[in-house]
Order: C-alpha cells, then structure tokens, then sequence
C-alpha cells in the first residue's frame, strides 16, 4: 500500500465530491478506517484475511424520513501476505465505493447509519520465488452496503463501528472470484 497515492486519491476523491453538496444541507463527515477484510477462501488462500485501511466521506445532499441523506464517498486498501509450497504470496485490493448513506439520530450521542451503492475494485495477487515474481490483477464493477453507529464526543468528534460487504467479480490467473469480502473494522473522524 503506497500512502502517498492512497492520500492523493483520497484528496482528488473529496474534491470531486464537494460539487455534489446541496447548499441547503451543508454538512457531513469524513472518518478514518482501520480493520479487516474477510475474503473468500477459494479464490484468496493463503491471503484471505486483509488488514484494512481507509476513509469514509459523506455530504448531506436530501432527508429521507426525515432523517439526513448524505452522498457516500469511501476507499479502501487491503493487503495481506503468506506462504505456500515455499512461495510468498501477496494479495491487495482497493475499493471505492459510491452511494448514499441514511442516519438516523440515536440515544445518547450516537448516531446509526446504513448505505450501500457501485464498488469499484482494483484486485492483485502475486507470489515470489527467490527473485522471480508473477503477478495477475483485475479491476471489476460490483456493489457495496454498509451499516455502522458512531458516538459522538462533543459537536464534532467521533468514535465508532462500520461493517459492510462487497461484491465483485474479478479473473486472476484464468479464474474467477469475488474481490470483495466482509469488512469490519474501527472509525474516527469529525462532522463539518
């Protein structure tokens, strides 16, 4: 995972969204993520455990039931490594998602939320022997949805949980297989 890519796509990726906020409904948040992602055995072993990184940006765009409707603007990237028959292995992943997030006001500081929409995943795996790498990835369209809660720590400030799960299908190495998986994993972040 190259960090200064990572964060130079999420700055484009906040600055695209900007032109979709409704004046009117002024406000959102962004979060950092850190967890795991679950991937499918068949297609990941040896490497289907990721460590997960990434940011969760949303802006207030409508109401629904009364409750805010925000645009959804999230990237994430995996990684995880292993062996097998003497080979290291390498899988990663990154994903944006795009979509809308509903919350819905709770009791005592907390705020609940689910969302969904298009994931777009960058697959990878590759495995060394000695100095010869082979590498095969994929890029594939799917879906994502997500659910979470945060606790709000005065106006701005919040701790929470999100877990979601994505969808698509991509063809390394000749066979196909979901790059997405299960995530959980741990937020912080600030509202505007």
């Amino acid at each position: 995972m190259n960090i200064k890519v990572t964060f130079l796509r999420l700055l484009k990726i906040a600055i695209i969204s900007l032109s979709f906020v409704n004046p009117v409904y002024a406000g959102g948040s962004i979060s950092v993520f850190a967890g795991v992602k679950m991937m499918e055995e068949e297609t990941w072993a040896p490497v289907d455990s990721h460590q997960s990184v990434g940011a969760m940006i949303d802006f207030d765009i409508s109401e629904f039931n009364g409750n805010p409707l925000r645009l959804a603007v999230d990237y994430f990237s995996t990684e995880d490594t292993g062996s097998f028959a003497g080979l290291e292995i390498t899988g990663e992943t990154t994903e944006l998602n795009i979509g809308v997030r509903v919350y819905h006001e709770g009791q005592n500081d907390m705020k609940f939320y689910f969302g969904g929409g298009l994931a777009m995943v960058e697959a990878s795996y590759s495995g060394t022997l000695g100095s010869i790498t082979v590498t095969d990835s994929d890029e594939a369209t799917g879906a994502w949805f997500n659910a979470g809660a945060k606790w709000y720590m005065g106006e701005n400030f919040h701790l929470g949980v999100d877990m979601r799960v994505s969808f698509a299908t991509v063809n390394l190495y000749g066979i196909d297989g979901d790059a997405g998986g299960t995530s959980i994993g741990l937020i912080a972040g600030a509202s505007f």
